[in-house]
Order: C-alpha cells, then structure tokens, then sequence
C-alpha cells in the first residue's frame, strides 16, 4: 500500500531530513520532526514529536545542540 507522506528507505535518511527540517522550521514555530516506521508500508516517515514526554523532548532537543555543535566546530576546523 502507497503512503501519502513522503517515505524513506532507512531510519538514518529520516532522521537526517527531520533533524534538518526541525532546525529550520525552529524559527517559525513548527514542532520538532521524527521519524517512524509505518505500519502499512513498511518505510520510514515523519511526524511531529508532540507526543513525547517532556524528558523524551529535553534529550532529543540536546541530542540535537550537540549535534549542531560538533558540526559547526568539524566545519570550522576543515575549512579554515
């Protein structure tokens, strides 16, 4: 069966896109994305993460800062 929300062939690809995503839609007030397996399908898709636990929402929220982080530090490093 063909899901009408974009899919993903792996969990890596969608959390990769959801974390990009999440960070740019930050600005404007959209809720943080993650991505889940779909029942029918069988692929990876994303949803908003609005039915996390607030401690579940903390861990992922500096999951992703350390992220950022260590992106922006290895970037400046190489491309100095």
């Amino acid at each position: 069966m063909k899901c009408i929300k974009r899919e993903f062939r792996s969990f890596k690809d969608a959390e990769t896109v959801a974390l990009e995503l999440s960070v740019q839609n930050k600005e404007i007030g959209h809720p943080e994305l993650k991505p889940y397996k779909c029942k029918n399908c069988g692929k990876w898709h994303l949803t908003s993460n609005s039915n996390l636990t607030k401690l579940q929402k903390e861990n992922l929220k500096r999951e992703r800062i350390f992220i950022i982080k260590e992106s922006s530090y290895w970037n400046n490093f190489f491309n100095k």
